[in-house]
């Protein structure tokens, strides 16, 4: 599991740097607002990609979507020092630490 912790945060941390150098604007998407709001997701992501969003496309993509979050961290056993390091490390980064947290969705 601390493998997996180091490995996430490793891309954590080059989505942090691409936002800090980018001379592009980067848009965050959240699985949890896509699963809970996909049709205001999607064409959030539409039009920041300057993109058509028609309704076949949003259609479709529905068809494909969870219905909810999977929540796979509750099928291993975490020990309180690897909660604790996640809590710690996700609090690095703006884009993680006002939407995550270990029993969020």
């Amino acid at each position: 599991m601390d493998f997996c912790i180091n490995k996430y945060f490793l891309r954590v941390d080059t989505v942090q740097k691409l936002h800090e150098m980018s001379k592009y604007p980067i848009l965050d998407v959240y699985s949890r607002d896509m699963i809970a709001k996909p049709r205001e997701t999607l064409h959030k992501l539409c039009n920041f990609l300057n993109v058509t969003c028609d309704n076949e496309f949003i259609t479709l993509t529905l068809q494909i979507l969870f219905s909810k979050p999977s929540r796979t961290r509750y099928s291993v056993q975490w020990t309180n020092k690897q909660k604790e390091k996640v809590a710690k490390e996700t609090a690095n980064y703006n884009f993680l630490k006002s939407v995550f947290s270990f029993d969020s969705d």
